[in-house]
């Protein structure tokens, strides 16, 4: 008689799966606090020794392991020759990470905790490099390998650009891979297969597997003693491979999951996906239970999860079915992972799982070939060439998509509604096996879902960024139009809006520079050095005959789409001070914003008197950052607005916002948001309602 766990073993394992999820959960947040601590560590140590693990001339840093604690360097490395697996000694100034203050900002302090960096230090001084440690260190053992390596893909590899891929999904080196190349992946959703995952792991194991197991399977052994000597001799092999090129956590996690198929065949046990992702999942979060909030290890197992649910119930039969099939597979890929995408990078590229199914079938053929031709020490350079072909086909192919077909869906109710229906329709189909209705039903929800997207009103979406002591905000308009008001502080300012407006992908930029201090229009030069086309609106004082200005007075009114106007309110005359400063009242259906510039009481006066119906509306950008010199009670009572922004640096020598006017909007029941303090400020119109975000 079978025991009972047999019979529900399935059930046992996702229950133990579940619980593990739950409880990493929980500890992840304290084992952020706990690194973070033990990286304060250092602070105070005058002077500090360790092992260089990698170094990065790219980025002038250094990464050095010193008592069990990774740290990184800020250092120029022009006149000193440092390597992986030397000993130094230095001393610097300990620098906290930064956080992330706008959308499209680089979020350093994510990229410590995920790369397991727990120190920064700037103004670094090296007071001793010792180059003796070199036979005995396992660092500089793997930068010698990683070399050798290397050295064989510039030898056999000609192409420049199939050299940079090779690289890159071989060695997880991107250095050589143009800025053009990741963009084209990125936005049509198959930048993944640039990265060192499961499926290069699989190649990559295959061939090792060949390898090891030719010469084995000559010897006077039994078939089982063969096959385990096969197996644990492949994986010790993939270990070395993965500690190699660096065990990132991609790199890790795949490791975990080829470790887990070998496991099962070593047990005589059957492979089964589902089986060897919850043992991976098992693993990987005893391991570190913080990777459970990464967006990496999500969209991972999610991925492998839609593969395997998408592989449920497939029969074989003709060869035209293994494309339908790939096709499902991809289907279901880019289902289970949607939520994710949507959650932490707000956009889901549609045309990923049409493309997917022939660029993943051209990666493994190409990339197999690769593998071949760096191990072939006599045809390695033609069949790299052979390889170099695909590649190319491969790069031409997505870059030959039109961007009118690279579809992308934005996070809204409607459509994360949808993708989570799809997610766990999924998951009943593989349960429920061909299950019609729940197929139809699932189908139907999503179809639905996104019929409603393309109905419903387009969103507004309105960022005021936190640029320091200065302004900065960006008005994305439904056709791909952006308004830009104020271009902050300097070139270092508007390299923030930059980074958004390079992800946003303007087919129109209109630029509003409410008035000439440097804190509003510093950065203006930069913005137009990179869109020369942008049309710029200015209150008269701008005289340029190579740029296409325009000036706006108040009475105004700029159409900006069928359901978007701008009003101008101010100025009166044209005029460089705080009084002339532009005041725009954005309107979107019954929705409103007010940009004040930095106007004073006196002109918020004259509004008053003169504009008393077009002030009101619910997000106010308060005027001058928030002075005493501007946002008078009665002006701020007239907006009535539910929001007001101040755009303030972090302990600025002006004291904004000011504490009266903070008490002004206190008493107002005003929602205060200063980006000094709170970041950037993200509100999405949809024309009857404005929603933080």
């Amino acid at each position: 008689m079978n025991h009972p766990f047999e019979k529900h073993k399935n059930v046992c394992g996702a229950i133990l799966v579940i619980l593990v999820l739950i409880s990493s959960w929980f500890t992840s947040n304290g084992i952020k606090k706990a690194y973070h601590n033990k990286g304060q560590l250092l602070r105070n140590g005058a002077l500090i020794a360790g092992f260089v693990d990698r170094v990065s001339p790219q980025i002038g840093a250094i990464f050095v392991v010193s008592d069990g604690i990774r740290v990184r360097l800020k250092y120029d490395m022009r006149h000193t020759v440092i390597h992986p697996g030397d000993h130094i000694v230095f001393s610097g100034r300990y620098r906290t990470p930064v956080k992330k203050r706008n959308p499209q900002d680089f979020d350093e302090q994510a990229y410590f905790f995920s790369s397991s960096i727990r120190a920064s230090f700037d103004r670094v001084s090296l007071l001793l490099v010792d180059h003796s440690h070199h036979s005995n260190s396992f660092f500089h053992a793997r930068y010698i390998l990683q070399n050798l390596v290397k050295k064989r893909i510039h030898q056999v590899f000609r192409d420049p650009s199939s050299r940079a891929l090779v690289m890159a999904m071989v060695l997880g080196d991107r250095s050589e891979l143009t800025d053009g190349v990741q963009t084209t992946f990125r936005q049509t959703g198959i930048s993944h297969v640039l990265a060192i995952s499961g499926m290069h792991m699989g190649l990559i194991s295959s061939i090792l597997l060949l390898l090891v197991g030719i010469p084995i399977t000559r010897w006077p052994l039994s078939i089982g003693s063969r096959k385990k000597i096969i197996i644990i001799s492949t994986l010790a092999l993939i270990w070395i491979y993965a500690l190699t090129i660096g065990l990132s956590p991609s790199v890790f996690r795949s490791a975990v999951m080829a470790s887990s198929v070998g496991c099962c065949v070593l047990r005589n046990t059957s492979i089964s996906l589902l089986r060897v992702l919850g043992i991976s999942v098992y693993i990987l979060l005893l391991v570190n239970p913080s990777d459970i909030g990464r967006p990496g290890f999500q969209l991972s197992f999610a991925a492998v999860s839609g593969i395997v649910l998408g592989r449920a119930h497939t029969r074989q039969s003709y060869p035209l079915n293994h494309f339908a099939q790939s096709f499902r597979v991809s289907f279901s890929a880019t289902i289970a992972t949607a939520p994710f995408l949507l959650s932490h990078f707000g956009a889901l590229p549609l045309i990923s799982f049409l493309v997917s199914p022939f660029v993943i079938s051209g990666v493994v053929l190409s990339l197999s070939l690769s593998l071949i031709a760096l191990i072939t020490p006599v045809f390695g350079t033609f069949i790299a060439e052979i390889s170099s072909i695909g590649f190319r086909f491969i790069t031409l192919s997505v870059g030959a998509i039109p961007d009118v077909a690279r579809l992308v869906f934005y996070n809204s109710p409607a459509i994360m509604w949808a993708s989570i229906s799809g997610s766990i329709g999924l998951c009943i189909y593989w349960l429920k096996g061909h299950n019609r209705p729940i197929m139809y039903l699932t189908g139907l929800i999503f179809l639905g879902s996104t019929i409603l997207f393309f109905r419903s009103k387009p969103a507004v979406n309105v960022t005021f960024f936190d640029v320091g002591q200065a302004d900065a905000s960006l008005v994305e308009l439904p056709k791909s139009r952006f308004l830009l008001i104020d271009t902050g502080l300097n070139q270092y300012s508007a390299r923030t809006l930059i980074n958004h407006l390079y992800h946003a992908r303007p087919e129109q930029l209109d630029i509003i520079i409410t008035h000439a201090d440097q804190d509003h229009a510093g950065g203006l030069p930069f913005i137009i050095s990179h869109y020369p086309q942008a049309r710029i609106h200015h209150g008269g004082w701008i005289q340029s005959t190579q740029l296409s200005t325009y000036s706006i007075r108040r009475g105004m009114t700029l159409n900006l789409g069928s359901d978007v106007r701008v009003r101008i309110l101010n100025p009166m005359l044209p005029g460089s001070e705080n009084k002339d400063a532009v005041v725009i009242r954005l309107e979107y259906g019954n929705t409103a914003v007010l940009f004040t510039g930095d106007i004073d009481s006196s002109t918020e006066k004259r509004l008053i008197n003169e504009f008393d119906t077009f002030l009101p509306a619910d997000i106010l950008k308060a005027a001058h950052h928030g002075s005493n010199t501007s946002s008078s009670l009665s002006f701020s009572r007239r907006v009535a607005a539910k929001w007001v922004i101040f755009s303030t640096g972090m302990n600025n020598r002006f004291g904004h916002p000011d504490p009266l006017v903070i008490d002004r909007f206190r008493r107002l029941g005003t929602i205060m948001h200063n980006t000094a303090q709170d970041q950037a400020a993200v509100f999405q119109l949809d024309g009857e309602s404005v929603i933080h975000k």
